[in-house]
């Protein structure tokens, strides 16, 4: 686990969450909001970049849109949807 004393320069700059979701990142599968809880638990157990955004879905002859969080390292993603496996069951 990462502490917060690890000063790193994409922390420092603000380079970790990008405002958008490039083509090359690893989505959750299941809806993930951007939260305090969320992030707390992202900035302690990852290193690499991450983005929240949203990604439309269809549902019922509908179209809805949800919101999502992608990582640039797929381990990084894998390592939080096993974290958090069933979101029924977020406390976020």
């Amino acid at each position: 686990m990462l502490k917060q004393l690890n000063i790193k320069p994409q922390d420092w700059y603000g380079t970790r969450e990008l405002k958008w979701i490039p083509k090359h990142f690893t989505l959750i599968s299941y809806p993930v909001k951007r939260t305090t809880n969320s992030l707390s638990w992202i900035v302690e157990n990852t290193s690499g970049r991450y983005a929240f955004g949203t990604k439309l879905f269809k549902e019922n002859n509908k179209v809805v849109s949800r919101e999502i969080l992608a990582f640039e390292d797929p381990a990084e993603a894998t390592l939080f949807a096993l974290s958090n496996p069933l979101p029924e069951y977020f406390t976020f």
